[in-house]
């Protein structure tokens, strides 16, 4: 069985813009979004996801209780941040965003935190440099706020290597 990434509202929406959602059933990865977070995801909706192979799943009673702890502790989260973070650490699990108090609170708590540079890169060998290099600037023309210098950095590495 394939370890577990709850991934927040953030990194489902660069999945979609970057059109990786694809990539999902052959991730290393089951992906698995709350349904805190799937509420969120009105445009496109859920449904994409869901036939990428990622997985709906509500938050179980002890990680309902942990949320209630989290909100004490890091009122820059958004709600549904606290839960995917919340079922990432009572699950073992990797959390995946982008989001820069997300990802503070996750590494404070103790949980492995990955992000779409880091998809992307696992995706090397898979994909073409074209299409990472198009995956990448798709996300940041929709606003996504990535380390502008990372990003530079992958964008010439794949024009480098067509």
């Amino acid at each position: 069985m394939k370890p577990e990434g709850i991934a927040d509202t953030c990194f489902c929406i660069d999945l979609w813009y970057g059109q990786l959602l694809e990539t999902l059933c052959d991730f290393e990865l089951r992906i698995i979004i709350p349904d805190v977070v799937a509420q969120e995801l009105r445009d496109p909706g859920v449904g994409p996801f869901i036939g990428a192979g990622a997985e709906i799943q509500s938050a179980e009673p002890e990680e309902v209780s942990f949320v209630e702890t989290l909100t004490q502790l890091y009122r820059k989260t958004s709600i549904a941040d606290r839960f995917s973070l919340a079922m990432a650490k009572c699950r073992n699990a990797i959390l995946l965003t982008n989001d820069k108090h997300l990802r503070a609170a996750a590494i404070k708590e103790n949980v492995r935190v990955r992000g779409i540079l880091w998809l992307l890169d696992s995706l090397e060998g898979q994909l073409g440099t074209d299409r990472l290099a198009s995956a990448l600037e798709s996300i940041l023309a929709q606003g996504a706020r990535l380390p502008a210098e990372e990003c530079r950095a992958r964008l010439t590495k794949w024009s480098r290597q067509k």
